[in-house]
């Protein structure tokens, strides 16, 4: 299908050399500006918990200041999970924790890219014309249907970066734990040079991320008594301890996901609730400011908590899920001033606390005195209401995020007496955040490892094409007194990072 060239406000052709799809970062491609106007074209990469955000969406963001997102729900996709965790499947969304996918008639079974069907997957990563799978309780990877790699014990996390799989797994009977590195291509049959390093199995690794040429992950330290959460570059020649960051409460100190922003890394971070930048030497704890670091109760005293679990790029910004008040936080590129959302229906943050613990706690006595013993454990403790933006994907031009409890703990009226179960509804759902002026589409590998994009913004909507061939189109609300005065301010690296493949721009 072509597209009719008249009435153009912009265009820019890019042509991308890849060659075959090695997981190398696409990062940014090029950043225009106006006065009061930014378009950014590139390739978000980030990582969440236990997998990945899918980084073979491209994304067109014209970003104005003053430009408000629209949230919408996308409804439940399991009455009985309250978890949801979000991938991407190509153009469709996937919650692997029920193996559903949100299609034109709702949330519906979804199997085509499971290798192993009774296996929900913890991760799906695209790589050239199928993907790699990482099927819970299988100790292996797939690429399509074909066993690549093998691992022992449980899979935490997983990444495919520069030709090789990595897989953080764990054997909990024996408590050890390995991270394991393979070289692999679509090409090779099974995977090469299989390295494995003894890991610390109550270190637990949430997120991996593939950046500047290596693996980087954080160490969960959820019963380490240093108190220190340790950011390690994993490379060819093997781990590197990169930088800590020590912190005074409790025995967790933990990273959760990473996105790429500019030269940094930002990494979201439990207990203190802020994110930390990586420039590639020293991490620094960025500020929400005074105003939102009070709404969410940090830093009041020793013992305030939080977590920025979820972190992503979508629309030309920064975005990060919060914990335990389920809060979604908003940045620019320079980080220096965010706002807040509320996603979840209930009460709003109070410091030093977190959502219905007083009735929990009460219930907690209540049945203690009944029944003469404690009942305080695993399913039933004072932040088992606690909210989580748990995971995120792409879906249509918007990301997809999925609420959670704690825990994934399901509502129960005998339990949770004294608890509106209406304003838990949201607990367990899918929320999208939709910034106008911004194209989301699913990139299409080239069959010859060279490609041609376009983007062209014309009278009423936005295209991008693939060598002439229309692969997406969504509306927009700029004028042509805006987009004609653009004016290109970096190729190649910027807001998504480097772009590590062969870059040409006419």
């Amino acid at each position: 299908m072509r597209h009719d060239e008249t009435a153009t406000y912009f265009e820019v052709r890019l042509k991308l050399s890849p060659g075959e799809d090695r997981g190398q970062a696409l990062g940014t491609l090029a950043e225009y500006e106006a006065d009061g106007l930014r378009l950014s074209i590139g390739f978000p990469n980030a990582a969440q918990t236990r997998g990945t955000l899918s980084c073979r969406h491209i994304e067109i963001a014209a970003r104005r200041e003053g430009d408000e997102p629209e949230f919408s729900d996308l409804g439940r996709p399991w009455e009985s999970a309250w978890r949801p965790d979000l991938r991407n499947s190509g153009s469709v969304m996937v919650d692997t924790a029920s193996s559903r996918a949100l299609t034109s008639e709702g949330w519906q079974p979804f199997a085509p890219a499971n290798p192993v069907p009774d296996k929900p997957l913890c991760n799906i990563i695209p790589v050239g014309p199928y993907e790699l799978t990482f099927p819970h309780g299988t100790e292996q990877v797939f690429y399509g249907a074909r066993p690549v790699l093998a691992y022992p014990g449980s899979i935490r996390t997983s990444a495919y970066y520069n030709g090789r799989i990595a897989v953080a797994h764990v054997d909990s009977a024996t408590n050890r734990a390995w991270i394991t590195i393979a070289d692999w291509t679509p090409t090779d049959e099974t995977a090469r040079n299989i390295q494995r390093f003894h890991w610390i199995a109550a270190a637990d690794v949430y997120a991996m991320i593939g950046w500047r040429g290596s693996f980087w992950i954080t160490d969960g330290a959820d019963a380490s008594p240093e108190r220190i959460m340790r950011l390690y570059e994993i490379s060819a020649s093997g781990i590197r301890l990169a930088a800590e960051y020590p912190h005074a409460f409790r025995s967790g100190n933990e990273g959760y996901g990473m996105v790429v922003c500019g030269e940094r890394l930002l990494i979201g971070h439990y207990p203190s609730g802020l994110v930390l930048a990586y420039d590639g030497s020293s991490l620094e704890a960025l500020s929400f400011g005074t105003e939102l670091h009070q709404k969410l109760g940090l830093g009041l005293n020793p013992y305030a908590y939080g977590e920025s679990q979820t972190l992503a790029l979508y629309g030309g910004e920064v975005w990060v899920g919060h914990y335990p008040w389920g809060y979604l936080l908003r940045s620019k590129p320079d980080l220096a001033s965010w706002r807040s959302y509320t996603l979840f229906r209930g009460p709003d943050a109070q410091p030093n606390s977190c959502p219905y613990r007083d009735e929990v706690v009460a219930r907690i006595a209540a049945v203690t005195a009944e029944t003469g013993q404690d009942v305080q454990g695993e399913h039933f403790y004072d932040e088992m209401w606690a909210r989580r933006v748990h995971s995120a994907a792409w879906h249509g031009n918007g990301l997809a995020l999925g609420l959670a409890s704690r825990r994934g703990t399901v509502f129960n009226a005998e339990r949770d007496a004294g608890i509106d179960p209406e304003e838990l509804a949201d607990y367990g759902s899918v929320r999208l955040v939709e910034m106008p002026n911004t194209l989301v589409a699913p990139f299409p590998w080239p069959a010859s490892g060279v490609v041609e994009l376009t983007v062209r913004i014309a009278v009423g909507k936005i295209y991008l094409l693939a060598d002439g061939a229309l692969i997406a189109a969504r509306p927009h609300t700029l004028s042509r007194s805006e987009t004609a005065s653009l004016k290109a301010v970096s190729q190649g690296k910027g807001i998504y990072g480097e772009c590590e493949v062969p870059l040409e721009i006419n």
